[in-house]
């Protein structure tokens, strides 16, 4: 099954892997050419059935791929980046002026990103 990568945002396969432990883990495996040689790359994404464990303090909406709402993920990431520079900044940090930068900077690279998405959007059916 194609699904998006929730870890890079690319296009991946889902892949359920058994360990020693009997737990199954989830990972999207992205087929990515590199010097002109195919490899796998693999990012881990958690457990089957979820991340109970970690949702609890995150509220990120990582339970499985079934009915997973993207958009809301993506917004509540998007939050927590402006967040942490609002509570660094209001509380007199004086590496308000540090994290607002990095805050910035992961905003403009998210915007990047969703400028090309649109543009691979756009593109479905026109070539």
């Amino acid at each position: 099954m194609v699904v998006i990568c929730p870890r890079c945002g690319q296009e991946g396969y889902v892949e359920i892997l058994r360990r020693p432990s009997e737990r199954s883990y989830l990972y999207v495996t992205h087929i990515v050419v590199e010097d002109g040689k195919k490899r796998r790359k693999k990012h881990y994404i958690g457990p089957v059935g979820g991340y109970e464990n970690v949702e609890m303090f995150l509220d990120l909406g990582l339970r499985s791929f079934h009915e997973i709402d993207y958009l809301e993920i993506a917004l509540k990431a998007v939050r927590r980046i402006v967040e942490k520079a609002v509570e660094t900044c209001s509380s007199g940090d004086p590496r308000c002026g540090e994290k607002r930068a990095e805050a910035l900077k992961k905003l403009e690279t998210l915007s990047q990103r969703i400028d090309d998405l649109k543009r691979k959007v756009i593109e479905i059916g026109t070539e």
